[in-house]
């Protein structure tokens, strides 16, 4: 760029002679490998395949439900294994089976689920689509309909399920013979990282959920760096590995990976951060050097990455308090002016969270959670190092209270926030406009 102008040729410096990748995909999350480049994940796999296997004789299996931490490979087996399955029901052998793959954390609303399901299911089915009444109950009986017209087995994927908004189109799919909406029954395979997962799911819905529990471990160390290592080898061209330590770098790798996160596919990405920082800077070899720089970019990207992914109440909780990180010491300095006592508002308390959300979900007609779900937000927020919290004594025989601070800045949450979530962005709206009638609550307790 010279005196604000864009060059006319912006990819005049890269370098085409790349030397650091033959397959750069092989380290990208998602990668289908074929089951046997698939290790340490021998027994999930066998399974998962056996409480399939009915499909293959024409029967709706039973439901599942995939258990595990983030980054065990539960999403990347289940896609391999449904891929499989998929294709081995192409011949006039078996009966036909669809494998539908909704991911809750994107796709959260009753509506958006059924419409993306409806999507997938007329692609696979080769049927053309129809216009129907924007209505949730005109999608999902356009759904068994098509269930019923294309007389196979249909597996339902879904993923992240305790990030799931409503499970009304759970609970549907599943009653859908009960109900007399299809014919067959219609398989759903559940993948979480909450073992908590009964707590997302109405009564109603697990009372005929009643899946098969697939656990995923996490992997060890040295599991970690075999997998590392066959990645590498799949990734990198010869001559780069040749000038590498490839050991060293792996060693690195797993290093940061057991120290933050336990997670493979954090391992893959900060490798592949550390190959595109060579890439970047023309380099024909990787050491520590590019993985601890690696490590520093990718944190970044991630911690974005998890504030986008939080469910709609976390975030929301997460504003509430962000909010109050930043106006508790103006309201302290305005006390202190006029010579007040400040103690109330050196801290954050999780009571006072919990008010303020209450009015911003009362102010923007959104309908408040119950106080379990609001514990239940500042814990996951917690888990996820977005906040700390630290108990604290309320005096003899008065309990405990919760200390809670964001663990990142007050601009950084509202702009990550703001910039992904057009809801959050209206709430931060409402904050700046409303600052001072929301100050008077917040010291005195007037609702305006």
């Amino acid at each position: 760029m010279k005196n604000g102008t864009i060059s006319n040729n912006i990819f005049k410096d890269v370098n085409l002679n790349n030397i650091i990748y033959k397959n750069r995909e092989s380290l990208k999350n998602g990668y289908l490998l074929d089951p046997d480049n698939i290790y340490y994940r021998e027994d999930v796999l066998e399974e998962l395949k056996d409480s399939l296997m009915p499909a293959l004789r024409g029967e709706t299996p039973d439901n599942v439900l995939i258990d595990g931490n983030h980054g065990t490979g539960k999403t990347l087996l289940t896609r391999i294994v449904m891929e499989n399955l998929e294709n081995l029901t192409k011949s006039d052998v078996y009966t036909d089976v669809y494998t539908l793959h909704v991911n809750c954390s994107q796709t959260g609303t009753k509506f958006s689920i059924v419409k993306t399901l409806i999507s997938d299911l007329e692609k696979k089915g080769n049927v053309s689509s129809q216009t129907l009444v924007n209505s949730y109950d005109s999608y999902i009986e356009r759904f068994f309909d098509l269930v019923n017209v294309l007389d196979g087995v249909v597996i339902v994927v879904f993923d992240e399920l305790d990030q799931i908004q409503e499970d009304t189109v759970v609970n549907d799919i599943l009653r859908s013979v009960e109900n007399m909406k299809t014919y067959r029954g219609i398989c759903v395979v559940g993948i979480t990282n909450d073992h908590r997962y009964s707590y997302y799911l109405n009564r109603k819905t697990l009372d005929v959920f009643n899946p098969v529990k697939i656990k995923f471990t996490t992997y060890t160390s040295n599991q970690m760096k075999q997998i590392l290592s066959r990645r590498a080898k799949l990734a990198f061209t010869d001559e780069m590995i040749e000038n590498t330590d490839l050991s060293s770098v792996i060693n690195e790798c797993c290093k940061y990976t057991l120290q933050d996160r336990n997670s493979i596919r954090y391992a893959l990405d900060l490798l592949l951060e550390v190959g595109d920082l060579a890439y970047r800077e023309n380099s024909d070899y990787i050491d520590s050097d590019f993985v601890s720089e690696a490590k520093e970019i990718l944190d970044n990207k991630n911690i974005k990455k998890v504030l986008i992914q939080l469910p709609r109440t976390d975030k929301m909780i997460l504003l509430s308090l962000s909010y109050l990180s930043f106006v508790y010491p103006k309201i302290c300095e305005q006390l202190e002016r006029r010579g007040k006592d400040t103690e109330r508002f050196d801290r954050i308390r999780s009571r006072d969270v919990y008010n303020i959300y209450e009015k911003v979900c009362r102010d923007n007609e959104i309908e408040p959670v119950g106080d379990h779900r609001k514990w239940e937000s500042i814990r996951h927020l917690s888990e996820l190092d977005v906040i700390d919290t630290i108990k604290t004594s309320l005096g003899r025989n008065q309990g405990v209270d919760t200390v809670l601070k964001p663990t990142m800045s007050y601009k950084f949450i509202m702009n990550t926030l703001g910039d992904d979530d057009d809801l959050c962005l209206d709430v931060i709206k409402y904050f700046k406009y409303n600052d001072g009638s929301l100050r008077t609550f917040i010291i005195h307790g007037i609702d305006n």
